[in-house]
């Protein structure tokens, strides 16, 4: 979860999910339809964010052996 290939990957993905042309498309058939689309990708896209944070988040092991002044 560290690439940032895959960081760039999510960000497109969601960029072009919350683009104005698919919005009105989906606003178009039903407006509940489009308040669900949005509330649903809205939660995976503060989901996936939570989860590469904590990917990212340096762990208790790590911070210590980085304490250790190196000689």
């Amino acid at each position: 979860m560290r690439k940032t290939e895959f960081h760039l990957f999510l960000f497109c993905l969601f960029f072009l999910l919350f683009n104005w042309p698919l919005l009105t498309l989906i606003e178009k058939t039903r407006p509940t339809a489009g308040f669900l689309y949005f509330y649903l990708t809205w939660s995976a896209l503060v989901v996936l964010l939570a989860v590469i944070a904590r990917h990212c988040r340096p762990s208790s092991t790590d911070s210590a052996d980085q304490e250790k002044p190196r000689k």
